[in-house]
């Protein structure tokens, strides 16, 4: 990959034609105008699920660069040493939040700095080099929408700054200007950490799962262990007492049908 720079390269035998973008449906769009302004003649080959994954030709593969952002898809090591020209990944947290729900604990464990890493992708997740950063300051307290903003606006700016090199074929190297942190989280530790005793919680401690576990039960759901009952915190039903089965510190519960 070439200097991760304003330019793309000028010849058109050193640009790459077909990239394989995995990504969320909501970024598709914004990923398909940002990137066609930089080569407008390149075939953009958008993955959702595991299924269109598999499905695509592997004379594809052999003429395509893998890049990877907000994906809930995981890509085999096969598919990763098939592609022609490397696989690389948009990671929605600074180098030192690796792993999982970054967001998440930057906010449980009060970060005042963050940022979005570009970086090779490898078999072993946020492992492989880093290419390019972009870093921002937080003030804690914070919630997980006002953070989400920031992370959206900085791939915005990370991904304007290194598309054109998303096209070369050349290979940089960011000179170990960067390493990776080891605050590394895992879907096992979002997991164990959602789910709290309610005799180890005070208001302060409850109020920072919230901002960090609460945002939606699709994306992350905090769940508290009360008198051997697991009770939800459901942001959609905050504004409705009635319906309520425990109010903790301040915040309203619901039981769960999940067994602790």
């Amino acid at each position: 990959m070439g200097a991760l720079g304003p330019r793309v390269a000028e010849s058109a035998s050193s640009l790459i034609d077909a990239l394989i973008l995995c990504t969320h449906p909501a970024w598709a769009e914004v990923m398909r105008e940002t990137l066609q302004a930089f080569h407008p003649g390149a075939q953009l080959h958008f993955v959702h699920t595991d299924e269109d994954l598999q499905a695509l030709d592997p004379r594809l593969l052999q003429k395509s660069r893998l890049i990877c952002l907000f994906s809930q898809v995981i890509v085999p090591p096969s598919i990763l040493h098939e592609v022609a020209w490397g696989s690389f990944n948009f990671h929605p947290g600074p180098p030192t939040r690796p792993g999982w729900a970054p967001l998440n604990y930057a906010i449980l464990e009060g970060d005042t700095h963050f940022g979005t890493t570009f970086h090779v992708a490898t078999e072993r997740v946020d492992q492989g080099e880093i290419l390019a950063v972009d870093e921002f300051d937080i003030s804690p307290p914070l919630t997980y929408p006002q953070l989400s903003h920031w992370v959206s606006e900085s791939l915005m700016r990370l991904i304007s700054r290194v598309g054109p090199a998303l096209f070369d074929k050349s290979q940089a190297s960011s000179q170990g200007q960067w390493v990776w942190g080891d605050q590394r989280r895992f879907k096992s530790n979002l997991q164990t950490d959602t789910l709290v005793k309610s005799e180890d919680l005070d208001a302060k401690h409850m109020d920072r799962l919230v901002r960090a576990f609460g945002m939606s039960a699709e994306l992350c759901q905090l769940r508290i262990l009360h008198e051997a009952q697991v009770f939800v915190y459901d942001p959609l039903r905050q504004f409705k007492p009635l319906e309520a089965d425990l109010s903790l510190h301040g915040h309203l519960l619901f039981k769960s049908t999940s067994k602790p």
